[in-house]
């Protein structure tokens, strides 16, 4: 159709689906980019329109702003729901996904786009057996090689999903295992950003989106992310700009994440000083804190080493700023709907160290629900009754600390010089006495 000359109004219509088919062609990409600026030059309304906008958008969020629109004007345009579910994975919208792939099943029974997506966003929790179950379903319509690599990568990614939850951070650091190794190797940085979501192959089978600005961000991370893994090569400044530079095409967390944990992992090491390179490690996570994310634990996982990056820095040169945005970060971690009790022992020690014991009672409290018989709790709540001068509380807490173990030598440190200081609270001269007293009262 594209090679008549008879199409008049209809050119721009057929230029634009043309367009469209080709985006998902390695071979014919810069094609497709090219036949959908042709059909709006040649003229597009309505839908039309707002889906050829879609497609050349600068960012994701754009693009799926624009394919909105067009399944508000026409809640059958198949190109608008395709590429939304893709971009609503891309861009970590959990919950509307799910909604959006039930309508999708509704719309179009037959067509396997909704079991590929299903079957990366299990993989992205972490639920590997999920994720091969839903490719069951495509079986019969997939290429039998593209299979079982999908198979093997979702295997991979369901691994790095689940090194990214808290909890396997903070359990796999207390056994004094390198928590962060599995996500800081090459084949980690590949897979995502070579063999995921926005390789024009991968899309063709999977149905996921393969748009300009997809690609755009895709290619200046991977830019970005081969400097970083040649730590005596690479320029970590310059690698962390383009990271920034390709977050304005496609503002999900993963990207900023996976380089700061590289910078941590490859980088500093090397250093006599870490501080600049903690500075850049805290920037990226916090990037990656503030930002949806593929998978939905690293957004946690991203606030909690925001803080405790932020944290080393204010210990280490005593900066508000730094001190500041930890802060801000523990508290934004304490208003999130979950909250394991291993962040809450984290937590609370930080805003200990920081003197905020408003901060951490708060997350002594929500410890003491979720793990009421864990002995860890009572060192803690000892510390933070000594340092808000609740003696009473602090020495009765001590006591039954040694009442179960006589040999805490922690404990009983903490209970002389508690001691040493009530005798000299209770020694004050009068005149001093009387001052205390005083203040007391008020």
């Amino acid at each position: 159709l594209a090679r008549r000359s008879d199409l008049g109004q209809q050119r721009g219509v057929v230029l634009l689906r043309l367009g469209e088919h080709e985006l998902f062609n390695a071979k014919t990409y810069e094609k497709g980019v090219q036949h959908v600026r042709e059909a709006l030059a040649a003229g597009l309304r309505g839908a039309d329109l707002d889906f050829a906008k879609g497609l050349l958008a600068d960012s994701t969020p754009q693009a799926l702003k624009y394919f909105e629109t067009v399944l508000q004007l026409n809640p059958y345009y198949y190109g608008a729901h395709q590429e939304s579910l893709g971009l609503e994975l891309l861009l970590g919208r959990h919950s509307e996904l799910e909604a959006h792939v039930r309508l999708f099943k509704i719309l179009y029974p037959d067509d396997p786009t909704p079991a590929w997506v299903q079957a990366t966003e299990r993989a992205l929790r972490g639920d590997a057996k999920g994720a091969l179950a839903s490719l069951d379903s495509v079986r019969a319509s997939a290429n039998p090689q593209f299979l079982g690599e999908v198979r093997r990568g979702f295997r991979n990614i369901a691994a790095v999903a689940n090194a990214c939850n808290p909890n396997t951070y903070l359990r796999a650091r207390a056994k004094g295992q390198n928590p962060l190794g599995l996500l800081a190797p090459e084949s980690t940085a590949s897979q995502f950003l070579g063999g995921f979501g926005g390789v024009a192959p991968t899309a063709m089978e999977t149905h996921l989106p393969e748009l300009p600005c997809v690609r755009q961000g895709l290619l200046e991370a991977g830019d970005a992310m081969k400097s970083l893994l040649i730590p005596f090569l690479g320029d970590p400044n310059w690698a962390v700009r383009q990271i920034k530079s390709s977050w304005q095409h496609d503002p999900e967390g993963l990207v900023p994440a996976l380089a700061a944990i590289i910078l941590e992992e490859r980088y500093e090491p090397q250093q006599t000083n870490s501080a600049p390179l903690w500075r850049m490690e805290a920037d990226l996570f916090q990037l990656a804190a503030d930002s949806p994310s593929l998978m939905p634990n690293l957004q946690r996982l991203s606030r909690f080493l925001a803080a405790e990056t932020d944290h080393k820095l204010a210990r280490e040169s005593n900066s508000v700023a730094e001190r500041s945005a930890c802060l801000e970060n523990i508290r934004a971690a304490l208003a999130a709907p979950i909250t394991s009790a291993a962040e809450c022992q984290a937590y609370c020690g930080m805003a200990l160290e920081l003197k905020a014991y408003t901060l951490a009672r708060s997350f002594l409290e929500r410890w003491d629900t979720l793990a009421p018989n864990d002995p860890r709790r009572a060192r803690l709540h000892a510390r933070v009754d000594l340092a808000t001068g609740a003696y009473g509380d602090a020495l009765r807490r001590l006591d039954r600390m040694l009442k179960q173990d006589p040999a805490d030598a922690w404990a009983e440190t903490q209970r002389n010089n508690l001691m040493a200081t009530l005798r000299k609270l209770v020694n004050l001269d009068p005149k001093r006495h009387r001052n205390t007293q005083l203040h007391a009262t008020r």
